[in-house]
């Protein structure tokens, strides 16, 4: 299986080609929302968090950061930050590049005179690299540099029985491809789910296990040992690089992520006909036994093609951008 992706230098391949506008702190989010609302091709996270923190939460805030930058489907990266943030703007700047070759620039708000300044800066840089990334032409990839995450959240009995058993056929269908190396799923805390939630995860070996963020070193069946919240299950699996991520659901949720396309699965009925807005695929007919979740798995194998090719899932429609930085504490 292939599809046509952006080349990276550093050698993964993108499947959406943004100019990540991305703040180093909550008081950074508004300015990085106009500019990239200014710009074609622009896409902003909104971080509520990066200023008055204890050192394992500004450690986490980082490995998401630049975890967000380095994603295969960011060309470049815009930075902007406040001035005062425990970690500033020129650091985080630096430490990207550090880790990248893309382009990256950096502002702060309190050096530039104000939010105004600010934004006309940023917005020139964002849109010199939204040109650049409009000149890159996709190239035919395998499938093996794919790297899907794979979530599910607001579970009912359709979960553990249906969609995810379909999810782990198309996780066993991708990872079992002829080219070295494959796909990998990275799976939120087990224990706090059914144990159908485990089916997601197919049947293949696991080759690694991941802390939060962590960037895998294997291609494979991948464990990350995330937080249970599911947004900050997704936010963790973006941050480690993940080019898409496939959520199972039984209940629905409007959830989307600004860097990769969140492709939502139910197998109830019910749920997509009330959700059909925010659900892509219906699977309910493994419960209604006209298909079997193995054949609805192949199914899936082509639902991704075509969402690696271009074809935009329902939150990315939407523009929806749904982040959450897990943390252990924070001072009050």
């Amino acid at each position: 299986m292939q599809f046509w992706g952006y080349k990276r230098k550093e050698g993964r391949a993108g499947i959406r080609n943004h100019v990540l506008i991305m703040p180093t702190c909550a008081c950074g989010s508004e300015s990085c929302r106009i500019v990239a609302s200014q710009v074609r091709g622009a896409v902003n996270i909104v971080f509520n968090t990066g200023c008055s923190d204890v050192a394992a939460n500004t450690e986490m805030s980082q490995k998401v950061l630049t975890g967000f930058a380095c994603n295969p489907n960011v060309y470049g990266v815009v930075i902007i930050g406040l001035g005062c943030e425990t970690v500033s703007h020129n650091k985080l700047r630096e430490k990207i590049q550090s880790m990248t070759s893309k382009p990256v620039v950096s502002f702060g708000i309190q050096d530039e005179g104000g939010t105004l300044k600010t934004i006309e800066k940023a917005v020139r840089a964002a849109r010199d690299m939204a040109a650049e990334a409009g000149m890159q032409q996709k190239e035919l990839c395998d499938i093996s540099e794919l790297l899907l995450g794979i979530e599910c959240g607001g579970s009912d009995a359709t979960s553990g029985i249906a969609s995810n058993p379909a999810v782990g056929e198309l996780s066993d269908n991708l990872v079992e491809q002829p080219t070295p190396g494959n796909k990998a799923g990275g799976l939120s805390t087990l224990d706090e789910k059914s144990l159908g939630c485990i089916r997601k995860g197919g049947t293949r070996p696991i080759v690694e296990v991941l802390k939060q963020a962590e960037h895998p070193t294997k291609q494979g069946a991948i464990v990350m040992d995330t937080a249970g919240y599911d947004i900050s299950s997704v936010t963790s699996m973006v941050a480690a690089g993940c080019n898409a991520v496939i959520f199972t659901t039984g209940r629905g949720t409007p959830t989307g992520n600004a860097i990769v396309p969140v492709l939502k699965v139910t197998a109830n009925a019910r749920t997509y006909e009330k959700m059909e807005d925010n659900m892509d695929v219906d699977l309910s007919a493994i419960i209604k036994g006209t298909k079997t979740y193995q054949e609805c798995g192949k199914e899936l194998v082509s639902v991704i093609g075509d969402i690696c090719n271009g074809k935009m899932t329902k939150a990315e429609a939407f523009g929806f951008s749904d982040i959450a930085v897990d943390h252990v504490c924070r001072f009050v």
